[in-house]
């Protein structure tokens, strides 16, 4: 029984392998053989090659090898369909297919009488034909590409020529990404939007089979991938720091805080010497940077702001900011109320963006979003506390879909939502005033505003400070115009109080601009105060005013010449104006409280029921922390104290002194 068996499957294999012969050779038996010489080389066939007649397949190489009567010759071995008009006139050549491979193709140049298979059939042997000798080995003539194409249908040849198409674009594009990579942003800023590219697409529908709607989608991939690549945003960057960093010093606020010393902080609970080893630290981390710089008026806050936008600008080893440069945005007004809304932040900061590294094209909100989401934009917002509700909404870093990658913002209010760092800016030493005096007359004689004096003088001059303040802290900018008087003394008199300092830095900058006239420098003091008066408000806090309210103010206080005293008060620096903005304030913002308060005890003078109003109202409003320094400045004050009655002295400076007890509770 199990031999039966096994001559059964023996039977059955034989079988099977006899079909399996037969289904593989059965369309075979139609060919019949045909010898090819080629002189000369024969590199690239093998017996994978293919045998062509005008393009289409007729047969296959089944061996190669040398003609013995002549090794000049290879001889290929074919087999070719029987029905092939292979003729005496029949020409053969050895080229390469558009797709790699070395065929023999035949084709005729006229018509021949003599059919060489058929022939050589009846008399039982084999055809021959003689190649012609290979010119260009393993090069496609353009008569067998055209041959080849002309095989392909339509579809074929529209798929191909598109594939071709985005290989060569392909090709292009990271050509540039990798030479000049900033000029793949500047093509993906210049492409069309979404919708027109799909009616664009939409037109080449039919011809292209489908495929114009992939291709446009491709480009747009491909381009948008590139262009969000930091190499090609660094890149961008790179180019335009030369205009930001020009653009950007030249703003007005920027030029009067050109010097910058390095003082002490406090980094959470942290006392640093300088900010920048904690700054580099967050710049350099992936996650979110959003930093407060928080402290009293005239502390330094805005001047360490605008430091480090300044050291995010350089491209100087050691001193940048960060593995790669960023450009600064500076925030010094109020933003639309649009921008609070959602979506409505980056179209404003695109416009702002395209201002600061003058930008002759529109920049678009791609573009902006990739910038800041990857911090290629440092992002400053000055004197948030004074700022409007839309502003404070629109950089909450806890809004969704916030882009802004690196923050900072200055504000005396250290409570400001949102932000993971607060860097507190402290009052000088008394062990640093030296160092910090002498070092700003340095830069003071080195940019040609003064003459450094002596070191014994300046060790005077330190002691004579402390005694001038008494137990007020010394803020940089108490310590910065008492170097101004040290470094370019004026004619008057020496300072004797923090009132009478802030009175000779008006006097300081509205001499030249008002050409040394003292009766105009006496008006113009009046006007700056007056615009500070509106400034500060009912709410006694800096801020910003237009230029039609401060041009009325000027006219109701004299209307002689107000565009005139505003002018001269513009170019005294005393006035500041942001950038390509309408609106203006007294800077810095200590110099405008100092003249609200100078003018309210001018005002009030001995009215103590006028004076005891005014007070309630600053306790309302939870002593507004300048305001009242300045105010207890002044009734300090020789002059200006003279006209406060002594129970109202006694008054403030306990609103002084509860003030500093808020904060040291803070």
């Amino acid at each position: 029984m199990k031999t039966r068996v096994k001559y059964i499957l023996v039977i059955t294999f034989v079988l099977i392998a006899f079909v399996v012969t037969w289904v593989l050779t059965r369309d075979r038996d139609d060919r019949v053989p045909l010898f090819v010489r080629i002189p000369g080389s024969a590199s690239g066939l093998d017996t994978s090659s293919w045998v062509l007649y005008n393009g289409l397949r007729v047969g296959d190489v089944q061996r190669l090898f040398l003609d013995r009567n002549d090794p000049r010759f290879v001889i290929a071995e074919t087999l070719v369909s029987r029905d092939t008009p292979i003729t005496e006139a029949t020409q053969a050549d050895i080229l390469v297919a558009v797709t790699g491979q070395v065929n023999i193709e035949l084709y005729d140049l006229r018509r021949g009488e003599q059919m060489l298979l058929q022939i050589a059939e009846e008399k039982d042997t084999y055809a021959v034909i003689e190649a012609n000798p290979p010119t260009v080995p393993n090069t496609p003539s353009a008569r067998t590409i055209a041959t080849w194409l002309s095989a392909r249908t339509e579809t074929q040849l529209v798929l191909l020529f598109t594939g071709f198409g985005m290989s060569a674009w392909m090709a292009a594009m990271l050509f540039l990404y990798w030479s000049r990579p900033s000029w793949v942003i500047s093509l993906h800023e210049r492409m069309p939007e979404p919708a027109k590219l799909d009616v664009a697409a939409s037109l080449f529908e039919k011809a292209s089979f489908g495929a114009a709607r992939i291709v446009c989608w491709i480009i747009s991939a491909l381009l948008m991938f590139l262009a969000s690549r930091p190499r090609a945003l660094d890149a961008w960057v790179n180019d335009r720091l030369g205009d930001a960093r020009q653009l950007f010093e030249q703003r007005p606020s920027v030029r009067d805080r050109r010097i910058a010393l390095d003082l002490p902080v406090r980094i959470g609970a942290i006392r640093h010497n300088e900010p920048w080893t904690e700054l580099e630290r967050l710049v350099t981390t992936s996650s979110p940077m959003a930093v407060l710089i928080s402290g009293p008026g005239g502390a330094g806050k805005t001047t360490l702001a605008f430091e480090t936008a300044r050291r995010a600008l350089t491209t100087a080893e050691g001193e940048r900011l960060g593995r790669q440069a960023m450009v600064p945005l500076l925030i010094e007004t109020d933003v639309p109320d649009e921008t609070a809304k959602a979506d409505g932040l980056t179209p404003y900061l695109a416009g702002i963006l395209r201002t600061a590294v003058n930008e002759k094209h529109r920049i678009t909100l791609r573009l902006t979003s990739a910038l800041l989401q990857t911090g290629r934009i440092l992002v400053v917002v000055d004197g948030m506390s004074e700022r409007s509700t839309s502003t404070r909404e629109a950089f909450n870093p806890q809004r969704q879909g916030f882009d802004i990658l690196r923050l900072v913002m200055t504000s005396r209010d250290r409570t400001t939502p949102g932000l993971n760092t607060l860097i507190e800016t402290e009052s000088i030493p008394s062990g640093a005033l030296f160092d910090f005096i002498s070092g700003y007359l340095q830069e003071m004689e080195n940019n040609g505003e003064g003459q450094r004096p002596d070191e014994d003088r300046i060790f005077d001059a330190c002691a004579e400070l402390k005694r001038l303040l008494g137990d007020t802290p010394c803020t940089p900018l108490l310590a910065i115009l008492w170097a101004k008087e040290i470094g370019a003394p004026l004619k008057a008199d020496r300072p004797s109080g923090v009132a009478s300092l802030m009175d000779s830095y008006v006097r300081r900058l509205l001499l030249p601009a008002a050409s040394n006239d003292e009766a105009q420098i006496f008006q113009l003091t009046k006007d700056a105060a007056k615009i500070a008066e509106l400034e500060l408000g009912e709410r006694y806090q800096p801020g910003y005013v237009t230029r039609a309210a401060a041009l009325d103010v000027l006219r109701k206080l004299d209307p002689k010449e107000p565009e005139k005293r505003f002018a001269i008060l513009e170019r005294s620096h005393i006035l500041e104006s942001p950038s390509e903005s309408d609106v203006v304030r007294i800077s810095p913002d200590p110099v405008a409280e100092h003249l609200v308060a100078r003018l309210v005890a001018e005002e009030l003078g001995g009215d103590q029921k006028a004076w005891r109003a005014l007070l309630n109202s600053l306790g309302k409003q939870q002593l507004p922390e300048g305001f009242v320094v300045a105010l207890a400045a002044c009734s300090d004050d020789e002059v200006h104290g003279r006209r406060i009655p002594p129970p109202i002295v006694n008054e403030i400076k306990d609103f002084r002194a509860k003030m500093g007890e808020l904060q040291a509770n803070a």
